[in-house]
């Protein structure tokens, strides 16, 4: 967007970049969500859905109301300069966690579980 700022005038512009951006963002969170519920043992993954829904709501309500504040203190640019380096700053992260192990653990727990509660079963 930064990069095509002759555009901003144009209304078919800024409608499909808008589309285009929310139905991006919907396919990127609904990845996340499922990575995330990957992660985390099978008993809980519904309460760890909801839980994940409810931090990327507030995270989006948290980003609209951060783009105002730096809007006021900065051009457009800026801002979407800003907001582009939060998400690499976020990918940064994801590649920093050893999704791999905690998704072992996970199982590890899992089975544990299951043997115990086939013991109680029995």
């Amino acid at each position: 967007m930064v990069f095509l700022k002759t555009y901003w005038t144009e209304t078919a512009f800024i409608y499909g970049f808008i589309i285009v951006y929310r139905w991006l963002n919907a396919f990127a969170k609904i990845g996340v969500y499922a990575i995330a519920m990957q992660c985390c043992s099978k008993l809980i993954s519904a309460s760890q859905f909801t839980f994940y829904m409810t931090i990327g709501a507030l995270g989006s309500m948290v980003g609209a109301t951060l783009i105002g504040s730096i809007k006021e203190n900065a051009s457009w640019e800026l801002t979407f300069f800003s907001f582009v380096g939060m998400l690499l700053f976020a990918l940064l992260v994801l590649r920093l966690l050893n999704i791999d192990r905690q998704v072992a653990q996970m199982a590890e727990l899992d089975e544990e579980e299951a043997e115990s509660q086939a013991l109680v079963l029995s």
